[in-house]
């Protein structure tokens, strides 16, 4: 099977799985009970293994030749491929399988362990419930009511007087999911950021006329050129603008902003990415925006709850353990500590191994891969500082540390199947270990997104490297006869392709493209490792061969 068709599956088996599921010899169960482990004492076997960002599929693959137990999660199910982070120390499998059950589990959406009695030895799978696979959907529905209302509040207190606004406070409090008023009288206080804050919320409502205004909200960007602001709304703009000078090779610039745009969306900044959506306004010009988030207050709100619906029966908060000091962690220097921490899995490692536990986390690839936290602090002063720092939370469950973050909930953009992983490793291999074929980089990067393209690339950095040479890999699926040394003779449907790719050679006037080709270029031992294809033409005028581009299969 091809990559697109793996990818096809696995959507397709998501409906097929629930009802699997209700085959007589299986068993559906939340947890590996006390029940389960007297009818299996196999379960008690201990597992010790260290992964980094490793998919479930081959994390449950090894532990099950490890133990000796069958425990799998489909290949061609989207969850097979989470990443998952773990450093596990001894831990009877029972406890192993249900720490995975929980760092992946919502409250009303969590997974299940299938039990399959059928052979002479039981064999476990876990699987997603149709509730866990709704919550991405459910969690960004309630996510974007609750922005749309803190939104809507916000433009109708910019048209209040200061005191109006003071008498709103703790309904805006509550459009920001939040019990105290703290936060809330930030945004009423007398202050000269403050007076920007709502002097930019009364932009919004006066130059966006209503159409434009809810284009803003269906998730369009509205942009509108500062000349047609008046002279004091035109420097309230600039204001916000930063920097109005550049500096290039040693030489200063003036960088004066003409461009005001408006978006309503999750936005992602620096190292993170939001869960809500937020009222973005961006100042800039062609050579960049700077851009000011307006609602960021709401990613507080939500943390604590995710956090909250994460913690399900059986888990714990905050055991006794945590209160035991830290002093193994490495002594950083206290300027600049980040740049010298390690790793964030290998931090997790050194911590754990302190209190003598072993942890299961899903971790975050965006937050620069390093986090420092200091010795001498207690275990819960630690883990605070990681969920400040890193945002990731924590709990327990039979003793074991687990860690993920809130945005994970709200579907991870990267992620894709195991089996597809397992299928490009095959085609590696029986191309003799050296590099993919073309057929294989060509199905990559055109069935998965830039996001899973770039995760994949840590093992298969062909792929990535070759992400901007779409089009030719578009015309390649289209005419697959086109890897050939004799090439193919073009017809006006090619043209029309080749003019629509942008694939198009320039040909002397009053000539005429034959012939197109893909040549594979294999080099021998002294000529070095990489494999290449070149994209050629010839024409009727033409004697030889002309090259159009190539693409470079790295080893």
């Amino acid at each position: 099977m091809n990559l697109r068709g793996i990818l096809f599956l696995s959507l397709v088996l998501v409906a097929s799985y629930s009802r699997f599921a209700q085959g007589q010899t299986l068993s559906a169960q939340k947890i590996i009970d006390a029940r389960i482990r007297s009818l299996d004492t196999r379960l008690n076997t201990p597992v010790t293994f260290d992964a980094d960002r490793v998919y479930l599929g081959e994390v449950l693959e090894k532990v099950s030749a490890q133990t000796g137990v069958s425990v799998s999660i489909p290949d061609e199910d989207l969850n097979s491929g989470i990443p998952l982070t773990c450093h596990l120390k001894k831990i009877p499998l029972a406890d192993f399988m249900n720490s995975v059950w929980s760092l992946v589990g919502f409250s009303k959406a969590t997974w299940q362990i299938n039990v399959d009695t059928q052979q002479n030895t039981p064999s476990y799978q876990l699987l997603p419930t149709a509730a866990s696979r709704a919550l991405i959907e459910r969690l960004n529905k309630e996510t974007e009511q609750y922005s749309g209302n803190f939104a809507n509040l916000l433009l109708k207190m910019q048209a209040m007087t200061p005191q109006e606004r003071q008498a709103n406070v703790h309904p805006l409090a509550k459009a920001m999911l939040m019990d105290d008023d703290t936060i809330a009288k930030s945004y009423v206080k007398e202050s000269q950021a403050t007076e920007h804050f709502w002097s930019m919320m009364r932009l919004f409502v006066t130059e966006l006329n209503q159409e434009q205004q809810a284009q803003v909200f269906r998730g369009d960007t509205v942009s509108l050129s500062l000349k047609n602001l008046n002279s004091v709304d035109q420097e309230l703009v600039r204001a916000s603008s930063g920097h109005s000078y550049i500096i290039h090779n040693g030489i200063r610039t003036e960088n004066t902003p003409d461009t005001i745009r408006f978006a309503f969306t999750r936005y992602s900044g620096g190292n993170k990415k939001h869960m809500a959506r937020n009222l973005c306004i961006g100042v800039g010009n062609a050579r960049g925006f700077t851009t000011d988030v307006y609602m960021g207050a709401m990613e507080y709100s939500l943390n604590l709850l995710v956090y909250e619906g994460w913690i399900l029966p059986g888990d714990l908060r905050t055991p006794e353990v945590e209160k035991q000091s830290i002093h193994s962690l490495p002594i950083l220097p206290e300027e600049n500590m980040w740049r010298h921490a390690p790793p964030i899995d290998l931090l997790l490692t050194q911590l754990t191994d302190s209190l003598n536990v072993s942890f299961v986390g899903v971790l975050p690839e965006d937050n620069g891969d390093r986090t420092a936290i200091s010795s001498g602090k207690s275990a819960e002063q630690c883990l605070e500082d990681l969920h400040t720092r890193a945002n990731l939370m924590h709990k327990w469950r039979d003793g074991i540390l687990l860690f993920n973050y809130p945005v994970w909930f709200y579907g991870d953009d990267a992620q894709y199947s195991y089996a597809l992983v397992k299928q490009l490793r095959e085609n590696k291999r029986r191309n003799t270990g050296h590099s993919l074929m073309l057929s294989d980089i060509a199905d990559a990067v055109l069935t998965l997104t830039d996001a899973q393209v770039k995760r994949l690339a840590k093992e298969f950095p062909q792929v990535e490297a070759n992400r901007a040479k779409r089009p030719i890999f578009v015309l390649y699926k289209k005419y697959p006869g086109i890897l050939s040394k004799e090439g193919l003779l073009v017809d006006l449907n090619m043209v029309t392709m080749l003019k629509e790719l942008k694939l198009m050679p320039p040909l002397p006037e009053k000539d005429t493209l034959v012939e197109m080709r893909i040549i594979e270029e294999i080099p021998s031992e002294a000529g070095g490792s990489k494999r290449s294809y070149r994209l050629e033409y010839q024409t009727m005028q033409g004697k030889d061969w002309m090259g159009l581009g190539n693409v470079t299969i790295l080893p």
